[in-house]
């Protein structure tokens, strides 16, 4: 019989507790602590899904196999650390860490104590993604705008951070080749920190990426554009769909051809968490590793730097 993996979410805010729905319903796994600073809400979370509370990560060390933090990201590092120290396979939600310089000593120190790193970059298992990353074989230009009305939940990290990361990540998966330029522009409208951005990345491979993001709009709006020679791919991760348009040559003239990959309907976050678990079961895994989490947050920390410097 396949051994049942202890599991403990760290964190129970909104998104938080999601995941410790997920995971209270998985086969394989069992949800054995919930650890929560607010002891009302992480009593409440606890005795919903028939589990335990604690108020300190410390308490459950002997009690686990795996753990997922969903705390805020300046607690990542030292929160991430501990487990991984303790040799509990763990999943952060993204950023992976607060720095880069973080990240770094955190995935030197999975590799130290062998154990299973994941990030939540949750757009990896959007249907939209499934659907039509594997038929995408050499992107020339990319074009990401991910657009959201403005909340006080968010006001203490940058857009780039918040936002734009997740398609920061995507590129990364996209072109595989080192940013040799990089142009940034942001805008700081209802926080003291950047509200809209727009980066403009150049690779050694040629390849060229535009990447948008906003969070003062009244509408929410998460495109994602790729362009081959003679095919794009549009990815709108809302609606959860994508579709390959290809020119194709009738009868020596050119046309447009679309069509429409058949998305899975599944939800996104329970995808992502079950691929945690694969990978800890030592199962094939397509979830964001450690040392991509930590090239997507360098790439983002060049980004801001870029703007500060203007």
């Amino acid at each position: 019989m396949e051994k049942v993996i202890r599991t403990a979410v760290i964190g129970v805010g909104a998104f938080g507790q999601n995941h410790a729905r997920i995971v209270s319903g998985l086969d394989g796994t069992e949800l054995v602590a919930i650890v929560d600073h607010d002891s009302v809400r992480g009593q409440e979370i606890a005795a919903k899904l028939s589990t335990k509370y604690y108020e300190r990560y410390q308490d459950i060390a002997g009690l686990v196999d795996a753990v997922i933090i969903v705390t805020p990201t300046s607690l990542h590092y030292e929160v991430g650390s501990f487990f991984i120290s303790n040799h509990i396979h763990t999943f952060i939600e993204k950023p992976i860490t607060s720095t880069s310089s973080e990240a770094e000593k955190l995935v030197q120190l999975t590799k130290n104590n062998n154990v299973i790193l994941k990030v939540g970059h949750i757009e990896r298992f959007n249907p939209a993604w499934l659907s039509a990353r594997s038929s995408i074989k050499k992107p020339l230009f990319i074009e990401a705008r991910r657009i959201s009305p403005f909340t006080e939940r968010i006001k203490d990290s940058d857009v780039i951070i918040d936002m734009m990361i997740h398609d920061i990540d995507l590129v990364l998966d996209l072109i595989i080749s080192p940013v040799t330029d990089l142009k940034a522009i942001g805008m700081k409208v209802l926080s003291d920190r950047y509200d809209m951005a727009q980066a403009r990345l150049e690779f050694e491979n040629g390849s060229v990426a535009s990447i948008t993001a906003s969070r003062v709009s009244p509408n929410k709006f998460r495109k994602l554009r790729v362009f081959e020679k003679d095919r794009y791919f549009s990815m709108d991760f809302l609606n959860r769909s994508s579709s390959i348009t290809d020119v194709v040559n009738d009868g020596g003239k050119k046309t447009l051809k679309v069509s429409k990959p058949e998305a899975v309907s599944a939800d996104s976050l329970q995808l992502e968490l079950l691929d945690f678990f694969s990978a800890i079961r030592g199962e094939a895994s397509r979830g964001v590793d450690g040392e991509e989490a930590a090239s997507a947050l360098k790439l983002a920390e060049r980004i801001v730097s870029d703007i500060h410097n203007k």
